[in-house]
Parts: C-alpha cells; sequence; structure tokens
C-alpha cells in the first residue's frame, strides 16, 4: 500500500467515525419526539379513562337530581291529594303518585348498582393511572438517557472534526481533492476501497484493463470506471 492511500485511508476511518457521530446527533431529538409522542398517547389514553368514569359520576348525579325532584313531586302530590274532593281527580293523582314511587324506587336501584360501577370504576382508574405513570416513567427514563448521551456525542463530534481535520492536513491535494468529490457525490463509505485484481472491492464489478494500468503510477489516485470510488491495490 503506497503512502497517499494509506494516508487517505487514516482520513476516511476517522470521517467514518465522524459520519457516525453526526448521525446519532441527527437522530437523537428524533427519537426524543418519538418517545414524547408515545408519552401523549399513554397520556390521551389516561384522559380517556378519565372522562369515563367522570361520566359516569355525572349519570350519577344527573340521576339522584332526577329522583330527587320526583320524590318533591310526590310530596306536592299528596298533599293535593288530601284537599281533592272528586273522586276522578283523587284516583288520577293517586295513580299518578303510585307511577312516580314505582319510578322512584327503579331509580334507586339503578343508583345503587351505579355505585357499585363508580367503586369498581375508581379502583380501575387508579390501575390505570399507576399503569400509565409507569410507562412515562420509563420513557422519561429514556429521553434523560438520550440527553445525557447527547452531551457525550457533541464533545465526541468535537474531537472526532479534529481528528479528521488533522488526517486531512497530511493527505495530498490531488488524492484528498479526488476524495471529497467523491465524498460531495453523496457515495455511500467506504469511499477508498480495495482493488483485488479483478474487481473494485466498492461496487463488485469488473476493473478494465486500462483502469488496472493506473495503478503504475502512485501518485495518482485510480477510480473505478463503474462506481467512481479510489481503489487502491
Amino acid at each position: 500500500m503506497n503512502s497517499p492511500i494509506s494516508l487517505l485511508l487514516s482520513l476516511q476511518d476517522k470521517d467514518i467515525k465522524l459520519a457516525a457521530i453526526r448521525a446519532k446527533l441527527k437522530s437523537a431529538p428524533l427519537e426524543i419526539n418519538s418517545l414524547n409522542a408515545e408519552i401523549a398517547k399513554i397520556e390521551a389514553r389516561y384522559e380517556q379513562f378519565k372522562v369515563e368514569f367522570t361520566a359516569l359520576k355525572t349519570k350519577a348525579s344527573d340521576m339522584r337530581a332526577q329522583r330527587k325532584a320526583i320524590e318533591e313531586k310526590i310530596i306536592k302530590y299528596r298533599k293535593q291529594l288530601l284537599e281533592t274532593k272528586k273522586n276522578d281527580d283523587y284516583l288520577a293523582l293517586n295513580a299518578e303518585i303510585n307511577k312516580m314511587t314505582e319510578s322512584v324506587s327503579n331509580m334507586e336501584s339503578e343508583e345503587l348498582q351505579m355505585m357499585m360501577d363508580i367503586d369498581s370504576g375508581k379502583e380501575t382508574l387508579e390501575a390505570h393511572r399507576a399503569e400509565c405513570t409507569s410507562e412515562i416513567d420509563i420513557l422519561n427514563g429514556k429521553i434523560w438517557a438520550i440527553k445525557e448521551q447527547l452531551a457525550r456525542l457533541e464533545s465526541d463530534c468535537e474531537f472526532a472534526a479534529e481528528q479528521s481535520a488533522e488526517a486531512e492536513s497530511k493527505v495530498s491535494e490531488v488524492f484528498l481533492h479526488a476524495y471529497k468529490q467523491i465524498k460531495k457525490s453523496g457515495k455511500k463509505f467506504p469511499i477508498v476501497v480495495k482493488f483485488d485484481g479483478v474487481q473494485c472491492c466498492g461496487c463488485y464489478l469488473k476493473t478494465s484493463g486500462n483502469v488496472i494500468a493506473k495503478f503504475e503510477d502512485a501518485q495518482q489516485p485510480v477510480l473505478c470506471e463503474q462506481c467512481g470510488r479510489i481503489m487502491y491495490k
């Protein structure tokens, strides 16, 4: 392996490490956003449980108010019953009282069942709250770990960039220019690859004799005619 290629491989190794760190730095906020979205879903799920439980309590309260209103009517009608002189009016009013009394009895049974449902719903809501809190704590722990990692990555990135710049300064201009042009084109690493005597080990396509002949000039980079990567023997 000639010296220019050795220096270029050293640069590529450092650039690969730098690219990996930058990729993690870029993905970290996305991971945090994803975890926050999960937390929001869990909170929304718990809020739905609360809405359903509150609706049950509201229904029980409304039913209680309706029952009391009917009971007040029964008291009023019973007073009217004592003052009623006509037999038909008496019978009609008494029938209405009986009807309302039966309705109150049914409502009391429903209220009793509803109170049992509320007690059960309260226990279920507490269980959901504990479950959701546990899930959120785990997700917040992951977010904290990512943020902690971010601080280290920023430091690592700065150091890796310095290492890359130092390695770059040692590469000859002609090799560095070719290397940067390939990087600029968006080619994925590795962009400096071995030539196995027949093919490029970057794209694994056969190399022509004209390109192979260029290896005789160690001071010029040899580019794969297929993928454009820099090859070395």
